[in-house]
């Protein structure tokens, strides 16, 4: 009799921690301190693309890895604006007492932080591909949000390196499409087929090392298009997806998005070679 396999296992993205402890209360405390720390990082133009948290005998191992947001390093490469920096965190003084409130309540007698950045890590020459092909759509769907266009191009160099996981890649697709305009869907979609066709068929005409083929992709978008009363469903398509993903390494994640015109769901599938 063969075993069931389950989804969850066999994903290498999933969130998993690892928690040896006889209180259960104090899982839920080391699950709290995480959504907390994210969210303070957050705030800070800072986000957390990948974590992982290890304890053992209350010593707490926390190991992630930080994505700076292209505003945030333009905000500090400004000399004049530091002492403004630094006056506003006083200000906002209840997100630093929040944090320190939940060490507190963990209680343990060790925390460790191991972050690198991505930033660094970025392939300058895919990302110039990129933006070669993608910068017509600046005026029109990422309009007044230049930097939040430089932040996806990011994102999607970092996915096909292999150092992120799908759902930051998801996650900052919604966050583009939130903010567009109704008349702009049709738009939208045409920018989502160019750029998979520039991960599957344009990155292997480069020739990188650090880069890996990507074999297909496919993307599921529902929700009320154009503001219509009646909901749709769109697909996108670009190379192979295979169904089963016991022996292929297919990747999946979704994401539920709302907008003024109602919400949408977008799901998406990753084939990797």
């Amino acid at each position: 009799m063969g075993q069931k396999s389950n989804s969850l296992t066999l994903k290498t993205n999933f969130f998993q921690p690892h928690l040896i402890s006889i209180n259960p209360r104090s899982t839920f405390n080391y699950l709290k301190f995480i959504k907390y720390f994210e969210f303070i990082i957050k705030k800070k133009g800072v986000l957390l693309l990948s974590r992982n948290l290890n304890v053992y005998n209350n010593q707490c191992y926390f190991i992630g890895n930080f994505f700076y947001s292209s505003y945030k390093t333009t905000f500090y490469k400004k000399k004049t604006k530091l002492k403004n920096a630094q006056a506003q965190l006083f200000k906002k003084a209840k997100l630093s007492l929040l944090f320190f409130k939940v060490l507190k309540i963990l209680k343990t007698n060790l925390i460790v932080f191991s972050f690198s950045v991505l930033n660094r890590l970025v392939n300058r020459k895919a990302l110039n591909f990129f933006f070669f092909k993608l910068k017509r759509y600046v005026n029109t769907i990422f309009q007044r949000r230049f930097t939040l266009f430089l932040d996806f191009l990011k994102i999607v160099c970092l996915l096909c390196q292999n150092l992120v996981s799908l759902d930051a890649f998801l996650n900052t697709l919604a966050q583009s499409f939130k903010s567009i305009d109704k008349r702009l869907h049709n738009q939208f979609l045409m920018f989502l087929k160019t750029l998979f066709k520039v991960m599957i068929r344009g990155l292997s005409n480069l020739n990188l090392t650090s880069i890996s083929p990507l074999l297909g992709i496919k993307l599921i978008l529902s929700g009320k298009f154009r503001g219509k009363a009646r909901a749709g469903t769109k697909t996108l398509i670009e190379g192979s997806v295979p169904l089963q993903t016991v022996v292929k390494k297919v990747f999946f994640s979704k994401v539920g998005v709302y907008t003024l015109t109602g919400a949408f769901g977008l799901k998406v599938w990753l084939y990797k070679k």
